[in-house]
């Protein structure tokens, strides 16, 4: 089974209005983010999609907050971390659910689906309530999730989006990693 067909079977198990998922080695930082979650869910009335802010860990850099917000968005960066994301069940559903043809991007599918649709209410919080971005994915899942995030937003936005984001997000990033390894290679002991 792919990661997106236990989101499926996970959304149907649910029983909240809210789905939101962590895998192996994932956790929580504060027993207090859940009720901070549920004061903002009570306050905004119930939003499509609660975003909280996540830790970046990049090579050779110091980990920062990174908060993320429709303008991140546009600029070309993937907001897919779905351990920080809660969604609305009802939204989910409405909109379809997980689409099955993505192994492993079909949250960030989704995600685009919700800033589509028209009055949707997404929230922003500049707290992080989960930590799980310490493992280092594996090239080749690195490259499957490039090439269907190329996918999604080429069937969502069209091509000129595609394009911009391609230009801006994977084939900047590609070269920064490929730059980090040959760094790592030759001035590292």
């Amino acid at each position: 089974q792919s990661k997106t067909d236990l989101m499926k079977k996970g959304l149907q198990l649910a029983s909240g209005h809210y789905i939101h998922f962590l895998f192996s080695g994932d956790t929580y930082i504060s027993k207090y983010g859940l009720k901070y979650l549920k004061s903002i869910i009570e306050e905004k009335n119930y939003p499509d999609l609660i975003s909280g802010a996540f830790l970046s860990r990049k090579e050779l850099e110091p980990v920062e907050s990174v908060n993320f917000s429709f303008e991140y968005f546009k600029h070309g960066k993937i907001p897919m971390h779905i351990q920080s994301l809660w969604f609305l069940k009802k939204t989910v559903n409405h909109l379809g659910s997980f689409d099955a043809r993505y192994r492993f991007q079909a949250a960030f599918n989704l995600v685009c689906k919700i800033f589509l649709k028209k009055n949707k209410k997404v929230i922003f919080s500049n707290r992080v309530l989960t930590d799980y971005q310490y493992k280092k994915r594996p090239s080749k899942i690195f490259l499957y999730s490039s090439i269907e995030n190329i996918k999604i937003i080429f069937r969502n936005f069209g091509f000129a989006k595609t394009f911009f984001w391609w230009a801006i997000h994977d084939h900047f990033r590609m070269l920064k990693l490929f730059l980090v390894s040959v760094k790592r290679a030759f001035w590292q002991g």
